[in-house]
């Protein structure tokens, strides 16, 4: 499963450090490689639909949360 690195974004409950990405744009996403062919289809611009299941603490346990967000890509240089 592919994890996410980078700042924390909880002020409009998009993404945070932990969540982990499952789907961009309805493609299942089993492994970084799988993350990384997804995002090839993209280009800086387009808008994707990412699902992450998000882990929040409940009790003694944990409990996970699949949450579907629209993001915009950006190019890493900017």
């Amino acid at each position: 499963v592919a994890g996410l690195r980078g700042t924390r974004r909880t002020e409009t409950g998009l993404i945070q450090i932990g969540d982990v990405i499952i789907r961009v744009n309805n493609v299942d996403i089993d492994s970084e490689a799988d993350l990384f062919r997804a995002l090839e289809r993209c280009k800086p611009g387009d808008k994707v639909k990412v699902t992450v299941c998000r882990f929040e603490p409940e009790g003694d346990a944990f409990k996970s949360t699949n949450i579907e967000v629209s993001i915009q890509l950006q190019s890493s240089d900017t």
